[in-house]
Protein backbone atom coordinates (compact mmCIF):
# COMPACT_ATOMS: atom_id res chain seq x y z
CA UNK A 1 0.00 0.00 0.00
CA UNK A 2 1.56 3.11 -1.16
CA UNK A 3 0.78 6.45 0.02
CA UNK A 4 1.48 10.19 -1.22
CA UNK A 5 3.32 10.34 2.31
CA UNK A 6 5.07 6.77 1.30
CA UNK A 7 5.76 8.71 -1.63
CA UNK A 8 6.92 11.98 -0.07
CA UNK A 9 8.93 10.54 2.97
CA UNK A 10 10.66 7.20 0.88
CA UNK A 11 13.02 8.89 -1.16
CA UNK A 12 14.76 10.50 1.79
CA UNK A 13 14.65 7.15 3.55
CA UNK A 14 15.76 5.44 0.38
CA UNK A 15 19.24 7.88 0.10
CA UNK A 16 19.89 7.77 3.90
CA UNK A 17 19.87 4.05 3.72
CA UNK A 18 22.04 4.29 0.31
CA UNK A 19 24.65 5.97 2.39
CA UNK A 20 24.54 9.61 1.15
CA UNK A 21 25.56 11.97 3.82
CA UNK A 22 23.11 15.06 2.61
CA UNK A 23 20.05 12.68 3.09
CA UNK A 24 21.74 12.06 6.59
CA UNK A 25 21.72 16.07 7.50
CA UNK A 26 18.40 16.26 5.85
CA UNK A 27 17.34 13.33 7.96
CA UNK A 28 18.75 14.85 11.34
CA UNK A 29 16.99 18.18 10.28
CA UNK A 30 14.22 16.13 9.75
CA UNK A 31 13.90 13.86 12.36
CA UNK A 32 16.08 14.62 14.80
CA UNK A 33 14.09 16.30 17.36
CA UNK A 34 11.61 13.57 17.39
CA UNK A 35 14.45 11.26 18.14
CA UNK A 36 15.69 13.54 21.28
CA UNK A 37 12.15 13.78 22.70
CA UNK A 38 11.01 10.30 22.39
CA UNK A 39 14.59 9.32 24.02
CA UNK A 40 13.76 11.90 26.58
CA UNK A 41 10.61 10.14 27.63
CA UNK A 42 12.67 6.95 28.47
CA UNK A 43 15.17 8.86 30.41
CA UNK A 44 13.39 11.15 32.53
CA UNK A 45 15.46 14.30 30.86
CA UNK A 46 18.81 13.26 32.01
CA UNK A 47 20.65 14.85 29.61
CA UNK A 48 23.52 12.37 29.62
CA UNK A 49 21.28 9.49 29.24
CA UNK A 50 19.41 11.16 26.86
CA UNK A 51 22.56 11.67 24.32
CA UNK A 52 23.61 8.00 25.10
CA UNK A 53 20.04 6.98 24.01
CA UNK A 54 20.49 8.91 20.42
CA UNK A 55 24.18 7.87 19.92
CA UNK A 56 22.35 4.22 19.85
CA UNK A 57 19.54 5.35 18.21
CA UNK A 58 21.58 6.80 15.39
CA UNK A 59 23.97 3.71 15.75
CA UNK A 60 21.32 1.36 15.08
CA UNK A 61 19.91 3.02 12.06
CA UNK A 62 23.05 2.62 10.29
CA UNK A 63 23.59 -1.14 11.39
CA UNK A 64 23.76 -4.38 9.00
CA UNK A 65 23.29 -1.77 6.38
CA UNK A 66 20.82 0.27 7.49
CA UNK A 67 18.32 -2.86 7.85
CA UNK A 68 16.19 -0.78 10.06
CA UNK A 69 15.64 2.03 7.44
CA UNK A 70 14.90 -0.53 5.28
CA UNK A 71 12.45 -2.13 7.29
CA UNK A 72 9.94 0.66 6.53
CA UNK A 73 7.45 -0.49 4.72
CA UNK A 74 5.45 2.73 4.05
CA UNK A 75 2.67 1.29 6.50
CA UNK A 76 2.57 4.58 8.57
CA UNK A 77 4.49 7.55 8.55
CA UNK A 78 8.31 7.43 8.98
CA UNK A 79 8.00 9.47 11.85
CA UNK A 80 5.25 6.56 13.69
CA UNK A 81 8.44 3.86 12.72
CA UNK A 82 10.42 5.85 13.94
CA UNK A 83 8.85 6.34 17.35
CA UNK A 84 8.13 2.52 17.67
CA UNK A 85 12.38 2.04 17.46
CA UNK A 86 13.29 4.49 19.71
CA UNK A 87 10.81 2.93 22.07
CA UNK A 88 12.51 -0.38 20.90
CA UNK A 89 15.79 0.71 21.69
CA UNK A 90 15.15 2.67 24.87
CA UNK A 91 13.20 -0.52 26.85
CA UNK A 92 16.19 -2.49 25.48
CA UNK A 93 18.65 -0.18 26.86
CA UNK A 94 16.78 0.62 30.11
CA UNK A 95 16.82 -3.18 30.45
CA UNK A 96 20.32 -3.55 30.19
CA UNK A 97 21.00 -0.49 32.64
CA UNK A 98 18.71 -2.10 35.06
CA UNK A 99 20.73 -5.89 34.49
CA UNK A 100 24.45 -3.76 34.90
CA UNK A 101 23.45 -2.09 38.13
CA UNK A 102 21.44 -5.54 40.08
CA UNK A 103 24.96 -7.16 38.37
CA UNK A 104 27.06 -4.57 40.50
CA UNK A 105 27.68 -6.29 43.48
CA UNK A 106 28.55 -3.55 46.85
CA UNK A 107 32.01 -6.12 47.17
CA UNK A 108 33.14 -4.80 44.17
CA UNK A 109 34.46 -1.80 45.87
CA UNK A 110 36.64 -2.73 48.94
CA UNK A 111 36.41 0.58 50.23
CA UNK A 112 32.34 0.41 49.89
CA UNK A 113 32.13 -2.86 51.60
CA UNK A 114 34.52 -1.45 54.19
CA UNK A 115 31.46 1.21 55.51
CA UNK A 116 29.04 -0.94 54.55
CA UNK A 117 30.30 -3.58 57.54
CA UNK A 118 29.80 -0.85 60.12
CA UNK A 119 27.06 -1.15 62.23
CA UNK A 120 25.54 1.89 61.53
CA UNK A 121 25.43 1.59 58.16
CA UNK A 122 23.69 -1.99 58.87
CA UNK A 123 21.32 -0.71 61.27
CA UNK A 124 20.50 2.58 58.62
CA UNK A 125 19.96 -0.31 55.49
CA UNK A 126 16.98 -2.05 57.88
CA UNK A 127 15.99 1.28 58.59
CA UNK A 128 15.72 2.22 54.33
CA UNK A 129 14.05 -1.33 53.95
CA UNK A 130 11.29 -0.48 56.49
CA UNK A 131 10.44 2.93 55.16
CA UNK A 132 10.01 1.29 51.54
CA UNK A 133 7.65 -1.54 52.61
CA UNK A 134 5.92 1.02 54.69
CA UNK A 135 6.13 3.04 51.47
CA UNK A 136 4.57 0.39 48.69
CA UNK A 137 1.84 -0.23 51.50
CA UNK A 138 0.41 3.32 50.50
CA UNK A 139 0.54 3.41 47.16
CA UNK A 140 -2.39 2.39 44.86
CA UNK A 141 -2.84 -1.39 44.43
CA UNK A 142 -1.95 -1.33 40.60
CA UNK A 143 1.31 0.54 41.64
CA UNK A 144 2.22 -0.97 44.41
CA UNK A 145 1.93 -4.67 42.33
CA UNK A 146 4.31 -2.72 39.51
CA UNK A 147 6.99 -2.03 42.13
CA UNK A 148 6.95 -5.73 44.21
CA UNK A 149 7.70 -6.92 40.49
CA UNK A 150 10.28 -4.45 39.76
CA UNK A 151 12.01 -5.28 42.97
CA UNK A 152 11.81 -8.94 41.63
CA UNK A 153 13.83 -7.77 38.46
CA UNK A 154 11.28 -7.68 36.05
CA UNK A 155 11.35 -5.91 33.43
CA UNK A 156 8.30 -3.20 32.28
CA UNK A 157 7.63 -5.46 29.27
CA UNK A 158 7.78 -8.71 31.07
CA UNK A 159 5.35 -6.50 33.60
CA UNK A 160 3.35 -5.74 31.01
CA UNK A 161 2.75 -9.47 29.79
CA UNK A 162 2.09 -10.52 33.26
CA UNK A 163 -0.84 -8.01 34.14
CA UNK A 164 -2.13 -8.09 30.11
CA UNK A 165 -1.76 -4.00 30.16
CA UNK A 166 0.15 -1.75 27.51
CA UNK A 167 3.79 -1.26 27.84
CA UNK A 168 3.49 2.56 27.97
CA UNK A 169 0.72 2.27 30.68
CA UNK A 170 2.59 0.11 32.78
CA UNK A 171 5.61 2.67 32.01
CA UNK A 172 3.47 5.58 33.20
CA UNK A 173 2.37 3.71 36.41
CA UNK A 174 5.87 2.66 36.93
CA UNK A 175 6.70 6.52 36.68
CA UNK A 176 3.96 7.81 38.77
CA UNK A 177 4.60 4.96 41.94
CA UNK A 178 8.60 6.39 41.82
CA UNK A 179 7.43 9.50 42.27
CA UNK A 180 5.53 8.51 44.87
CA UNK A 181 7.85 6.46 46.39
CA UNK A 182 10.27 9.50 46.72
CA UNK A 183 7.45 11.54 48.40
CA UNK A 184 6.51 8.96 51.02
CA UNK A 185 10.24 8.41 51.71
CA UNK A 186 11.43 11.81 51.86
CA UNK A 187 8.43 11.98 54.53
CA UNK A 188 9.97 9.30 56.29
CA UNK A 189 13.45 11.15 56.54
CA UNK A 190 14.77 8.54 54.66
CA UNK A 191 16.27 9.66 51.28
Amino acid sequence: MTSNLYESEAPLIRACAEGDPEAWVRFRAQYGRLIRATASKFCGFNEESVADLEAITYQKLLEDRCRRLHAWQGRSRFSTYLVQVVRNLALDWLDKERRTLQGSSIEDSPEIAAENDAYEETEYHDVQVQALKQAITRLPERQAIIIRLRLEGKSLRDIALTLKRPVGTVSVENSRALTRLRTYMEEAGVA
